[in-house]
Formats: structure tokens, C-alpha cells, sequence
């Protein structure tokens, strides 16, 4: 129903579940169209959902299945379809799903960026080993890129064991990345805001602390 159109790649799966999750984490699909003759659909909706948040699900019956529906949408479905006897429903509904996750996508780059069009840009700092200065190389990076943009930085620490930056910029607070990942789907920038750590004024930077 789906390969004929031309700016739609299909990639066609019959494997199991693990397999299945495996294969959308890999591909990382714009949607997932989910049979909805799937034995337990709403835990792999679940499953799927929990793999690739990003990706709106859309589950066919072939009958209606009101019951079936109502936990496939509990468990993280975006739509669900009956009876499908043409490509328009289905094609029209991933469509206008993808096009709103595009929008909220957009939506969030906007509000973190304050409305700059441009994504941030990425700097990463790593060592094979601890000890080897690299939060104090993260840190100063940091306060010289906000002193020299004026714009905003936010430090991320990965050390997920253990966490040196909340040290070198005097910050303590409880909040962490734990805290955004039942978030991720309706992630907006008040919540950021809330989430990151704001240090003393003369420092002028923001961070995430690890869980």
C-alpha cells in the first residue's frame, strides 16, 4: 500500500518483536505501521514506543477492535485504522503524523534556541580514563564560549558514575537527565528549564547533572 508512493521507503518486517524493536532502533523509521492481528499489540506498541520515541505508531485492524485500540493508544499509539480497503487513509495519516512530529521537533529547537533557526552546535570532551582534566577543560570551554557568544551553553556530564562539574561550578541540585526521559514525547523548554541547574550569575552557563 505504501511503497508506491514515491518519497516513501518501506522497509517490510515479519520478524519477532526483539527482532522488530532491533530493526526500528537501526532505522530509526519516520513511522511505524504495526498489524494490529499482532498477538499482544499493545505491550509491542510499548516496546516500540520505548525503543524509538520519536517515531509515531500507527496500528491497522482489519476489523474494529475497540478494546485492542484503547491499550494500543495507552501504550504509546498515535492512531489506530479499521478496514483499510485503499492506501489514501493510511497514507494521509502518516503524513499528518510525521508532519506534527516535525512541528514539535521544530517547536522545542525554537524555544531552547530562542528562536534561532540554526540547531546548537555539539562539542564533546572525553577521556579513555579518569583524572585526566577533561570536566576541567569542559568547564572553562564553556564559560569562554558564553563570554565570547554571549549566547547560551549548557554543560551535559556524561560521567554517569560520578560527576565533577557540579564541583568545579559550585552547583548542587538534585535534578537530573533521569528526570526528562519520562518526558521525552511532550519534552518543552519550561520543563528544561526546570530540569537544568542554573550556577551563580558570574559563571553564565547551565548544565545537566547525570543521574
Amino acid at each position: 500500500m505504501l511503497s508506491s508512493e514515491p518519497d516513501m521507503h518501506v522497509h517490510n518486517s515479519h520478524t519477532g518483536l526483539g527482532e522488530g524493536v532491533r530493526a526500528a532502533r537501526k532505522l530509526h523509521p519516520d513511522a511505524i505501521v504495526l498489524s494490529g492481528d499482532t498477538p499482544g499489540a499493545a505491550s509491542v506498541v510499548e516496546s516500540l514506543d520505548d525503543a524509538v520515541p520519536d517515531a509515531p505508531i500507527i496500528v491497522v485492524f482489519a476489523g474494529q477492535e475497540p478494546e485492542v485500540a484503547r491499550e494500543c493508544v495507552i501504550a504509546g499509539a498515535q492512531l489506530c485504522l479499521y478496514g483499510l480497503e485503499d492506501r489514501e487513509e493510511l497514507v494521509e495519516g502518516i503524513r499528518r503524523l510525521v508532519a506534527r512530529e516535525r512541528r514539535r521537533r521544530s517547536h522545542i529547537v525554537s524555544r531552547v534556541t530562542g528562536g534561532e533557526k540554526k540547531l546548537a552546535r555539539v562539542i564533546a570532551f572525553h577521556s579513555a580514563k579518569g583524572g585526566a582534566g577533561t570536566s576541567t577543560m569542559l568547564v572553562n570551554a564553556a564559560l569562554a564560549l558564553r563570554q565570547l557568544s554571549n549566547k547560551r551553553v549548557v554543560v551535559v556530564d556524561g560521567a554517569l558514575q560520578s560527576s565533577d562539574v557540579g564541583v568545579l561550578l559550585d552547583i548542587d541540585h538534585s535534578a537530573n537527565i533521569a528526570d526528562l526521559i519520562p518526558h521525552l514525547k511532550e519534552m518543552d523548554w519550561d520543563l528544561v528549564q526546570e530540569i537544568m541547574a542554573t550556577p551563580p550569575v558570574a559563571y553564565r552557563c547551565c548544565w545537566l547533572r547525570p543521574s
